[in-house]
């Protein structure tokens, strides 16, 4: 696969999505074909995350739509963020995760600034940023759904409700290049055809032990349990997320929509 995406063409059939590759593609063309410039697609990603969710979490802070002022919150979200061990781990390995979440949080922030302006330009910039985020981690397509309730309930009540038919239109246009590029390397009998489609059971949640055409797999933890783990454990994120994420939610019992 490297070898194809070194010289910019499309790589054989393979059910993974073409985001990161092209990302190592363009890495390699500017640092050599070595694992450390595909790991550095990595790093740059991670780096990025920190100052976005400060961004992000200063944007959309009562701190920030009354003065001038960085909130506390977006400080302290930048540095759990910047501290939290997953994504250390995620920013030197040479996997997709970091850049799939760098995109998003792109997205999240265009988002952000059209649903006060509903300019076209934040519509479209957020969604080639979540169209890039799917194409790196399938995952990220889970955010389409909230996404476009966010866009109907900008346009809720507008005055001006038809341009709102134009940006829905861009909605429907704008990720089609990217997905036919997709496409061509993503056969529907390669994916349909993989064993983990194949034989997966939702039940497989709580199994530790796997066996595959990749071999005999013998995990310390339930599937669930082990995804479960940034929720509490120390070692993903610190302060623990569970009880912020509890305070956080009792914070925002009364704020308005």
């Amino acid at each position: 696969m490297w070898q194809r995406v070194h010289v910019l063409q499309a790589p054989a059939p393979f059910w993974w999505p073409l985001g990161y590759p092209a990302l190592v593609a363009l890495a390699f063309n500017l640092g050599g074909f070595t694992p450390l410039a595909a790991q550095a697609v990595s790093v740059l990603s991670g780096a990025l995350v920190a100052p976005l969710v400060f961004w992000w979490v200063g944007d959309i802070s009562p701190t920030h739509q009354n003065t001038s002022g960085t909130s506390a919150g977006a400080l302290v979200a930048g540095l759990a963020a910047a501290v939290g061990g997953e994504l250390l781990q995620l920013s030197m390995s040479v996997m997709a995760d970091a850049s799939a979440l760098m995109w998003a949080l792109f997205s999240v922030l265009a988002l952000l600034r059209y649903t006060r302006d509903r300019r076209a330009r934040w519509w479209v910039l957020s969604l080639l940023a979540l169209a890039l985020a799917t194409l790196t981690r399938w995952i990220f397509g889970g955010l389409i759904a909230p996404w476009l309730i966010v866009f109907a309930l900008t346009w809720w009540r507008a005055a001006r409700p038809q341009r709102a038919l134009t940006h829905a239109l861009a909605s429907a246009l704008l990720p089609l290049p990217l997905a036919f590029v997709q496409a061509g390397a993503l056969l529907p009998a390669t994916l349909m055809g993989h064993s983990w489609v194949v034989a997966w059971n939702p039940l497989d949640a709580f199994g530790r032990v796997f066996d595959n055409p990749d071999g005999h797999f013998v995990y310390a933890l339930p599937v669930a349990a082990f995804y479960a783990q940034p929720i509490a454990h120390p070692y993903y994120l610190f302060p623990l997320l569970a009880p912020l994420v509890l305070i956080g939610a009792w914070a925002l019992r009364r704020a308005p929509l």
